[in-house]
């Protein structure tokens, strides 16, 4: 059977007047049919049966059989808040932005709205003599202050732009709200004589209003797209005609194009347009809610704006005054606009417990083609039939398409489209309280409802209806009706609209709420609550413990503390969910999943676990180095057990393995612990004269979440009175004040756990030993020297083990440290983090020129627009480091690769700085780049110049070495080229020597759990921390 265009056409009201107005096609294969023999008309044909079974109820829905966490959870008439969060992000509508009250619009809210642009653009044509411009999002301030009433009724929302990079604007820019005193300003320009007019002039643009402090998705937002219209006439009457014009284009716009009944009236002189002479609307209503919804406005301005921005225009009839001076008349004015609201309100009067409704005009899809593949079948051929099917419906102008995912079931795919606005069934079979255009007028009376008396007029407000009321017009009573009508939930009553086409209203009518004599019958009714927003309690509440800690995955642990603060429920269910807080400690992305649960042994909850993960781990991990790059002293801060440790990194010579052995000793500079609440304990890790010690001190106050710089102080317990700091000391004074405390607080330990165990290699019997650890150290820092002999549920001693007193401190002739050493009666050890700007020089930053202090290496992950960047190990020769035992071992370089922009072009440079290289005699200075390549220049495709040992390699890039000579940090340069290998490797070669320097990428937290380190001793106290070894030799490859 031969199917055309036409018969498609004719079979649409079968497929489009649906509650859903959509239709999943279901593309049977299977029994006695022989889907190979299928045709592409006998498809089309079982399509249309399909969907005229369906449409009639010859078909039944299939129930889900399980709940799916993707779904609509909330009921429209239960929980309409959560309900229509749930509709638009699960409909994809929206997708929430960074900031609150900024949404993404997806794909099936834009051709809604494009749609929406279309229709109105060829209405906008029948009304004629429109123009599409596009005026500029700033406003100066003086131009929007022009007009006093304009900007009061906008003050609230008004954005202001006051910087431009660094420095101040001399005026701000306000991002406009609204764009009357903008446009105005050009129409004073360009209209000159009565010929000019009427000009009308319209923009499809965003706007930002600020106010909003509970933003509701597509209703009420800081920033929205919207269509905005301006015109001036010469004489009122015109002015007067086209707002009812334009209105009623916004009511067409709202009943045929997306079937929500409006009514059109006019609002009262409290509510109008700040700076219009009066405002008309279209009021939609939402049913389930009870409450009302402004859709559009078309405003009359009058001649309000003309006389600020002196808009006038020379008659036909010229007029002058005594003076023989042409008199120009003022142009009346009108501005008219729709906005993305237009969506939202669509989505409320439709939507269903089911997920979203699409009117067919405007739906992305409205066909969509599933193919139900049976065991064994020809799926190929399926697809092939399926994509026919789609063929035939996009010929007959039907938008269609075919759901070929293969990793969901079928019965997935209806739940998923259903929520999207998919369904089979007809949509004037099932009981909504949906209002079409041909019955308004009956099936609104039961939800307006005339009332002549305050009693009246409450109660049909409790039953969330929509109120027609006699009103006297009079701002007071209005006001007045508002605060009468607030309740513990709900906002108060406010005009809606008048309509245009009055009931009667007989003399002796009184005003429902004054007495007085009534001039009108009125629309009042409540607007959508502030709590009817996304993330709204009830919406958050209404989640299972499951649902809620999976979708905190999207938020970060700062999203929940806040969450907490808006009730006692929700701080309840935030502050007792250990599924969420773990979800949490996933989210920081410091640990694995296995790290975390091992983790949670020790400490009292896994908010406590966040916390120190947030506060102490996230900014602390990395590489720090010292200000003098040549004393050799690197100090990598990781992850231990319930900890963060720094240990100095000793790269050694390589081994037969090559680089991915990861040749390095290593040795502990400083930990700090979290204890049981998550609280933090430090200690300095030293050597004393009788073995390894620990030195408990604590951390100054909060850690930066941006520090690039570790201090070690000493500061007084509780500070008597301000001193000098502890930074201004000399280096001298500093360094004994360390040493006078450590040699009071140090403890000696000799214990396995604590000399090497600082964190997890992966051995089955280590979570004991790494418990007993932690154990150890927290009655170190409570009890001091007695630990050994305590609990930890004992009480404290009397005095803080981690303080020295003033007395044992001892006197000093110096000003400045007798200053420093007055403001406190006990000091103790201290480990302060900050940030401070630092400059870089070829990727290694300009430090400050204290030997107190650890540098943080800005060392980035690698990305999209930097492939390189991040920490490698490197060394000299090829193949990559391999050396037999008879072979001259060459040395382990650690090295940084990052990104700067090159002087010479605009492109980026890739430059290889050295952190350091495992030596006993420093050959090239650390801290200077080992080469510099272009790497935005296109890349060379030069030949390897060694065997490749079986690699492959990609390209190169062409660039500059270090030449052979110390020359301090500034050595000089020679050219060589940057290999790029298939494996991660990179190689450097220089041109002239041929002398080759591999690379590949280094991860030094599994080096040290793989237990590829070597534990060495530390130094002492203060020059395990300072490393002040003045020499280029590394001390610590002699040990």
């Amino acid at each position: 059977m031969e199917h055309s265009a036409a018969d498609i056409q004719s079979s649409l009201p079968y497929l489009v007047l649906f509650l859903r107005y959509k239709l999943i096609v279901e593309c049977l294969s299977g029994g006695e049919e022989d889907v190979g023999s299928s045709s592409s008309q006998s498809m089309v044909e079982k399509t249309l049966e399909v969907a005229k079974a369906s449409v009639f109820g010859e078909r039944k829905e299939k129930e889900m059989k399980k709940e799916t966490r993707l779904g609509i959870s909330a009921k429209k008439d239960e929980d309409f808040p959560s309900w229509y969060s749930q509709v638009c992000r699960f409909g994809e509508l929206i997708t929430l932005s960074d900031t609150k009250g900024l949404y993404i619009l997806e794909p099936s809210a834009t051709k809604i709205w494009n749609t929406l642009r279309s229709y109105m653009d060829a209405e906008l044509e029948k009304l004629g003599g429109v123009e599409e411009k596009k005026f500029p999002m700033l406003i100066k301030r003086d131009s929007l202050e022009k007009e006093k009433d304009h900007i009061e009724g906008f003050k609230p929302e008004v954005a202001w732009v006051t910087r431009a990079g660094e420095h101040d604007l001399p005026t701000p820019y306000a991002l406009r709200p609204t764009s009357e005193t903008i446009i105005y300003p050009y129409f004073k320009n360009r209209i000159r004589t009565h010929r000019d007019l009427p000009m009308k002039v319209n923009q499809w643009v965003n706007v930002v209003r600020w106010e909003v402090s509970d933003p509701i998705p597509l209703i009420r937002g800081r920033e929205f797209d919207w269509q905005e219209g301006h015109s001036a006439f010469a004489t009122k009457e015109e002015a007067d005609e086209e707002v009812l014009e334009v209105l009623n284009i916004y009511s067409r716009v709202y009943e045929d194009l997306l079937a929500v009944p409006v009514i059109k009236g006019r609002k009262s002189d409290k509510e109008k347009f700040a700076g219009a002479d009066y405002t008309t609307r279209v009021e939609a209503f939402i049913p389930t809610t009870g409450r009302g919804v402004q859709a559009a406005t078309s405003h009359c301005l009058g001649q309000n704006f003309a006389k600020m921005f002196e808009i006038a225009f020379e008659d036909k009839e010229v007029k002058r005054d005594k003076k023989g001076k042409i008199i120009k008349p003022l142009v009346w004015q009108n501005s008219w606009g729709v906005s993305t609201r237009s969506i939202g309100v669509m989505a409320m009067t439709h939507g269903d417990d089911k997920g979203l409704v699409l009117p067919p005009k405007v739906a992305r899809y409205q066909v969509v083609v599933v193919p139900v593949p049976f065991k064994g079948a020809d799926t190929k051929r399926i697809s092939q039939e399926c994509q026919a099917v789609k063929t035939t419906l996009q010929g007959a102008g039907v938008r269609a398409i075919v759901d070929e995912r293969d990793n969901y079931a079928c019965g997935w795919k209806y739940a998923d489209w259903e929520m999207k606005g998919v369904r089979v069934v007809r949509r004037d079979t099932r009981v909504k309280m949906d209002v079409l255009r041909v019955d308004l007028v009956e099936k609104v009376k039961d939800l307006l409802e005339k009332v002549e008396t305050w009693d009246e007029f409450k109660e049909a407000l409790r039953q969330k209806k929509l109120v027609l009321a006699p009103w006297c017009d009079e701002v007071e009573v209005e006001n007045d009706v508002k605060e009468n009508t607030k309740g513990e939930n709900e906002a108060g009553a406010k005009t809606l609209c008048t309509p245009f086409e009055q009931p009667e209203l007989r003399e002796d009518t009184l005003c429902f709420a004054s007495g007085k004599p009534a001039k009108k019958w009125t629309y009042w009714g409540r607007k959508l609550r502030s709590e009817e927003s996304v993330g709204s309690t009830c919406l958050l509440l209404s989640l299972p413990e499951d649902v809620f800690a999976v979708t905190s995955r999207f938020l970060s642990p700062s999203d929940i503390c806040n969450l907490s603060l808006c009730c006692k429920s929700l701080c309840d269910l935030v502050d007792y969910s250990e599924k969420i807080w773990r979800v949490q400690c996933e989210v920081v992305k410091v640990l694995s999943l296995s790290e975390i649960v091992q983790w949670r042994t020790g400490i009292s909850s896994y908010k406590a676990l966040c916390r120190f993960l947030v506060e102490v781990i996230k900014p602390l991990v990395g590489v720090w180095v010292h200000q003098n790059p040549e004393l050799g002293n690197v100090v990598y801060v990781m992850s231990g057990f319930l900890s963060v440790i720094g240990c100095r990194i000793i790269p050694q010579e390589v081994g037969s393995l090559g680089i991915q052995e990861g040749r390095l000793m290593w040795s502990p500079v400083f930990e700090i612990v979290s204890d049981f609440d998550g609280s933090t304990k430090f200690f300095l890790h030293g050597r004393g004269r009788e073995g390894s010690c620990v030195y408990p001190g604590s951390v100054t106050g909060i850690i930066d979440k941006t520090c690039n710089v570790l201090s070690l102080e000493v500061e007084p317990s509780q500070e008597k009175k301000s001193g000098v700091p502890f930074q201004k000391l000399d280096d001298s004074d500093r360094r004994n004040l360390i040493e006078s405390v450590t040699s009071h607080v140090g403890l000696l330990h000799e214990s396995e756990p604590l000399n090497v165990k600082l964190f997890p290699t992966r051995r089955e019997d280590e979570e004991g030993m790494l418990l007993e650890r932690r154990t150890m150290l927290l009655k170190m820092h409570k009890f001091g020297k007695n630990w050994k002999h305590m609990n930890l549920e004992e009480d404290g001693l009397c005095y803080n083990p981690t303080q020295v007193d003033i007395n044992e401190m001892g006197a000093s002739p110096c000003v400045n440290l007798s200053s420093f050493l007055s403001a406190g009666d006990t000091f103790g050890l201290s480990l302060k983090a900050s940030y401070t700007e630092m400059s870089s020089y070829k990727g290694w930053p300009r430090m400050d020129l204290d030997r107190f202090c650890l540098h943080k290496l800005p060392i980035k992950s690698p990305g999209d627009d930097q492939e390189y960047a991040g920490l490698w190990g490197g060394t000299f020769g090829w193949p990559p480091g391999r050396c037999n035992e008879d072979e001259t071992r060459h040395a382990f370089y650690l090295l940084m690769l990052s990104y700067e922009e090159s002087r010479k072009s605009n492109g980026k440079r890739l430059v290889g700085t050295k952190i350091l290289e495992g030596t006993d005699y420093v050959e090239h200075p650390n801290g200077t780049a080992m080469f510099v390549v272009d790497i935005d220049d296109t890349p060379s495709l030069e030949p390897f110049p060694f065997d490749a040992d079986g690699r492959d390699f990609e390209h190169s890039y062409k660039g500059k070495g270090i030449s052979n000579g110390y020359g301090f940090r500034y050595p000089g340069s020679k050219p060589g080229s940057l290999y790029v290998i298939s494996d991660d490797h990179l190689a450097f070669v220089w041109h002239g020597t041929k002398d080759v320097f591999t690379l590949k990428r280094l991860d030094l937290d599994q080096i040290m759990k793989k237990g590829f380190g070597l534990w060495v001793p530390p130094l002492p106290p203060v020059e395990n921390f300072t490393y002040m070894e003045t020499s280029y030799t590394n001390v610590f490859t002699k040990s």
